[in-house]
């Protein structure tokens, strides 16, 4: 709607002087058209979901291949640049990228390959990495424990050095015991599925990419009917998102000074009975 308004005063910002009648135009503001149509908001709510409906649809998630492998360790260092436990691990950001990228390489390998978990990617339809999870089949014994702790030693040591290894030992090793204690506790010594890491793009991150990461390993786990186990280092801002999965908070125990959730999902029989 336009308005028109009569005013007979001199136009200082043109340097023009009307005889009768000035004429100025006023354009209704958004909270104006709001008001005139109720409906509008209402749209452009459904334009956004739609939108975001669109956007999961086009994403894909596939098991991970070695060739991904490097995509998704820089997400993954991205994502938890700003994490709590990671940041009270190594407080210099420039050491943290490397140790970030040494820790994600060890999960794939240790976890994914040789222990019988999963390494899953998610994927946009221009073949970008938007995300991926890191899932560990326990308990693994006492072999393939003492393997997998070596083999992660070894990563460490080739992208840090072995001064840095042999100092972040000294500090990781009583911590990493206790959180091993506090598994078994929580977990018992029957086979279930560990999540050990699941990170999404941070532009990205609370758009369904997490969701549609876990959900498949999920389901296998309800198909076995196992329990999953999980260690929650951003309780803050990720409880809720796990809680919505199925997992519930057990424990709070501190790595590092930090202080860490241990969420549980119950077995599908378990759940049913309730």
């Amino acid at each position: 709607r336009l308005r028109v308004q009569s005013d007979a005063s001199f136009h200082a910002g043109r340097g023009m002087q009307h005889s009768g009648l000035k004429r100025r135009l006023h354009c209704p503001t958004h909270s104006q058209l709001n008001a005139l149509n109720p409906k509008r908001n209402t749209l452009k709510i459904q334009m956004a979901s739609t939108t975001t409906a669109a956007a999961s649809e086009e994403r894909q998630v596939s098991r991970g291949r070695w060739s991904q492998f490097r995509k998704a360790a820089s997400v993954m260092a991205r994502a938890f640049a700003t994490d709590p436990m990671f940041t009270a691990a190594e407080p210099d950001p420039s050491l943290r990228r490397p140790l970030l990228h040494a820790f994600t390489l060890g999960q794939y390998i240790g976890a994914s390959r040789w222990n019988g978990g999963a390494f899953r990617v998610c994927t946009s339809a221009r073949g970008d990495c938007c995300g991926a999870a890191v899932w560990e089949l326990c308990p693994l014994g006492l072999l393939r424990e003492l393997l997998t702790t070596l083999y992660m030693l070894c990563i460490v040591t080739a992208h840090m050095g072995l001064l840095y290894t042999l100092h972040e030992l000294r500090v990781f090793l009583p911590n990493v015991s206790r959180m091993y204690r506090c598994e078994r506790e929580v977990m018992g010594t029957s086979r279930f599925l560990k999540l050990g890491i699941v990170a999404a793009e941070p532009l990205l991150q609370g758009k369904g990419v997490g969701r549609q990461l876990l959900e498949p390993d999920l389901a296998w786990a309800d198909e076995r009917d196992l329990p999953c186990y999980l260690e929650n280092s951003n309780i803050k801002n990720n409880t809720g998102f796990y809680q919505r999965l199925g997992f519930v908070p057990v424990k709070e125990v501190l790595f590092c000074g930090v202080s860490i959730l241990l969420m549980r999902r119950p077995r599908k029989s378990e759940r049913q009975d309730h």
